[in-house]
């Protein structure tokens, strides 16, 4: 026997071959399929499922699309049928699959910026980065759609500015790749995990934590917290994911990140940010930011090589939290509260001063608005939950410097 290699067709040996299966397929389905539907189905061929091929790949397109048509008892399979059918396979939105950003990213700034307060420039920087890699300009769409380093100290809503990204694009903040970097810091058995052990190993069938899950949700937001603490070898690893957008897992087998989002959260250069902030910790704009910037590249080099920084699409600076900032942060966490008691036919009243206390003692340097939540859960909640059943209004004061719930209505029978 001799191996005998068959090469992929081109796209246009591939309409050779569409135009003549076209008579088939209108005869098995009862249907008109028309030209528009052929060159969409070409046109979008080498941007999605990376990892079917050609004349395969679209003539499952086209078949799929004229068995709807068929159901649906309309006689042409047209461009937009073909959209839909490649928008169920790659899992985007319908909108997102000839890369139309107009109405989609016309308010994008304005979504993600309800959603995390005191970061403007951050969410402004990310915004127009999407909008150009989302975009039809884009630079090779083999590449992830982007390359992103957040950069700032902890709790100031990097990795809640990822979750709004997954929300905003793909409607739900699950539809995201989370893993923790100071798990990896062992070289060969780190990658081992992320891509899988090679084939012949024993638990090679498994697969890795990376690849398994891009291969069920290749749009997906994939977040590489506290990068600066992964491996060397990993690192290397990524150079070519970020530059080809695909990885080779364990088995041998290409696994696409050309449809994903990669966004890398840091600490690096945190004590440059300190300079920014009074001695509470709050931002008190002591310094240019453009002066931290510099401070910040400069820590940067010392610690990424340059060929994996020059990946990078973007890097996003995120400042320390003002007190007005904090207290907006707290005053859309008490709303979560007061909503849920609403539905329960309950109510929650907060005064100025029991405001303050929570702003006071829940934000730090050391772990900025991460604590808040906590604060408010201990001071506001728990209490709230302790007398759930005996109390339907509930008030917080601050008595003898110390956040105290009230019932502020008649006892529940």
């Amino acid at each position: 026997f001799r191996t005998v290699l068959v090469a992929e067709p081109s796209v246009e040996e591939t309409r050779r071959i569409l135009y003549n299966l076209r008579p088939r397929l209108e005869r098995n389905y009862s249907v008109r399929l028309l030209d528009e539907a052929i060159d969409t189905a070409l046109e979008m061929s080498p941007r999605y499922q990376g990892h079917l091929h050609l004349p395969d790949k679209v003539i499952g397109w086209l078949d799929t699309a004229a068995v709807r048509a068929e159901i649906d008892r309309r006689w042409e399979v047209q461009a937009k049928d073909v959209v839909e059918v490649i928008s169920h396979a790659a899992q985007i939105p319908k909108d997102m699959v000839f890369r139309d950003v107009g109405d989609r990213f016309k308010d994008i700034e304005q979504r993600l910026g309800k959603r995390v307060i005191g970061q403007k420039k951050a969410v402004e920087a990310l915004a127009h980065r999407l909008v150009l890699n989302k975009g039809p300009l884009k630079d090779g769409f083999d590449r992830p759609d982007g390359v992103l380093l957040f950069l700032g100290p902890t709790g100031v809503g990097k990795t809640e500015l990822a979750k709004a990204i997954a929300e905003f694009l793909f409607g739900d903040e699950k539809k995201m790749i989370r893993i923790d970097m100071s798990e990896y810091q062992d070289g060969g058995v780190s990658v081992d995990k992320l891509i899988g052990m090679p084939r012949g190993i024993v638990g090679s069938e498994r697969g890795g934590l990376l690849t398994n899950q891009l291969k069920d949700n290749p749009c997906t937001v994939v977040l590489f917290d506290e990068i600066e603490k992964a491996s060397p070898s990993l690192l290397n690893l990524f150079l070519q994911a970020f530059d080809e957008g695909w990885i080779t897992d364990g088995r041998g087998k290409r696994v696409y990140l050309s449809d994903a989002i990669v966004i890398m959260t840091s600490n690096v250069g945190s004590e440059y940010f300190r300079k920014l902030t009074s001695p509470m910790g709050f931002r008190s704009g002591s310094l240019p930011m453009d002066q931290i910037k510099c401070d910040v590249d400069r820590e940067l080099e010392r610690k990424f090589p340059p060929e994996f920084r020059n990946r990078i699409d973007g890097i996003v600076l995120f400042q320390p939290l003002t007190t007005d900032e904090v207290r907006e942060i707290a005053l859309k966490y008490i709303a979560n509260v007061e909503a849920t008691l609403t539905r329960w036919n309950k109510s929650l009243v907060v005064e100025p001063e029991a405001l303050e206390k929570l702003v006071q003692e829940g934000y730090s340097l050391a772990y900025g608005a991460r604590f808040l939540k906590r604060v408010i859960d201990d001071k506001i909640k728990l209490p709230i939950s302790q007398r759930w059943k005996e109390v339907g209004q509930f008030r917080a004061t601050v008595q003898n410097d110390q956040i105290v719930m009230e019932a502020a209505g008649p006892r529940l029978l």
